[in-house]
């Protein structure tokens, strides 16, 4: 499995009141490549900070939230799994794309790649979660998510590199903020 499979799998289970932030980068790409819409926050910048800013949504929102982070962006801000747990919204699913690499600046390797399992770390911060590694487990957690499980973060094991690069998003910030936004408000 690799990343743009697991977007793919993420989005064949949300609705369309479901938000979604991506991470910066290819995340954000692929997640507009696959299903542009405006309930998706795509990161354009402040690498990392993709589950903060879905804790945030997840506490002002009734809506569920769907993080869409990589191992690497988790590590550089792993701070926020310890808050994530303290606050526990049900309506947050914190999907972990693991490759073992920082794709964003070329794939050099992560501490996953030399055995550190995010899943553990986020139990250690009082969460539900689950390292997954086929399409058919993803599939499986996802929608358990969905009917109401409480799992909170979701480790997806995947290849390093994905198939094929994605286009940049096609926005500015401010017109991602905007067009976000607006689509919260309705």
């Amino acid at each position: 499995m690799n990343r743009q499979e697991v977007i793919k799998a993420v989005l064949c289970e949300i609705s369309d009141e479901t938000i979604v932030v991506a991470n910066i980068a290819d995340a954000s790409f692929e997640l507009c490549m696959l299903e542009d819409r405006p309930r998706n926050f795509y990161m354009l910048g402040s690498f990392g900070m993709a589950p903060s800013i879905g804790l945030g949504l997840a506490l002002s929102q009734r809506e569920r939230v769907v993080v869409i982070n990589g191992d690497g962006a988790l590590l550089y801000n792993l701070g926020c799994l310890p808050t994530q747990g303290r606050y526990a919204p049900q309506n947050l699913l914190h999907v972990v794309v693991d490759n073992g690499a920082h794709g964003s600046t070329g794939y050099q390797p992560t501490a996953t790649s030399a055995g550190a399992d995010l899943a553990r770390v986020a139990q250690g911060c009082g969460l539900e979660a689950e390292t997954v590694q086929t399409l058919p487990e993803l599939q499986e957690s996802v929608r358990a998510w969905f009917a109401g499980k409480r799992l909170a973060v979701l480790v997806a094991k995947t290849r390093e590199m994905p198939p094929a690069s994605a286009p940049l998003v096609p926005y500015s910030g401010v017109q991602i903020r905007d067009r976000f936004t607006k689509a919260l408000r309705s």
